[in-house]
């Protein structure tokens, strides 16, 4: 089964699957797949891919449901990064659902689970947002898209709603379903 595809700038095709990453040249006339391989360190972390994504600096990220990994296109190999719960400054989660940068190349890892994990090329640290029960969490921790806004607001898209988090005032504000409006969204999904 066919999850994700990305077309990079050097002409290959990404292809993730639940058996593993293809890489397809530009010609179409030669494929290698990336598998999981339990005595190298440098494979894959997982074969069930769910994301692949391009940065803008050309790095190459792969989420899968064991974690999250860079392509190091110079060795052909991979950088495994895994949720350590005695280390604040991992993920939280190994099940990588979404990544996105925006514009002020902040990456946010969207988990199923536990949250968002986000880092920046510019800051040292990484932040994590978790389902609180205040308001000014996220609505949930099953993360499914990013997208940002001209006004530089993100827009995350949950299990549980839609959120719109403003980074300058580190807060959230939720849209629900409602079923006696029928001009709310139609799911919360």
């Amino acid at each position: 089964k066919i999850i994700n595809t990305l077309h990079e700038g050097h002409g290959y095709l990404w292809v993730g699957t639940e058996a593993g990453l293809i890489r397809i040249n530009e010609n179409r006339t030669n494929a290698v797949i990336y598998q999981h391989k339990v005595d190298d360190r440098a494979s894959l972390s997982d074969d069930h891919v769910n994301v692949i994504y391009q940065d803008s600096r050309s790095n190459l990220w792969i989420g899968t449901e064991d974690g999250l990994n860079l392509y190091q296109p110079e060795k052909d190999e991979f950088i495994r990064l895994k949720a350590d719960p005695n280390d604040d400054e991992s993920l939280k989660s190994n099940r990588i659902h979404s990544i996105y940068e925006d514009r002020h190349n902040t990456l946010w890892i969207g988990t199923w689970s536990n949250g968002i994990s986000k880092f920046s090329y510019h800051q040292k640290g990484i932040s994590h947002y978790y389902t609180y029960p205040d308001e000014n969490s996220i609505s949930d921790d099953n993360i499914w898209d990013f997208v940002e806004d001209k006004d530089n607001n993100i827009w995350i898209g949950t299990d549980k709603g839609l959120n719109k988090f403003n980074p300058q005032s580190e807060e959230f504000v939720h849209f629900f379903h409602d079923p006696d409006n029928p001009n709310s969204f139609s799911s919360n999904r």
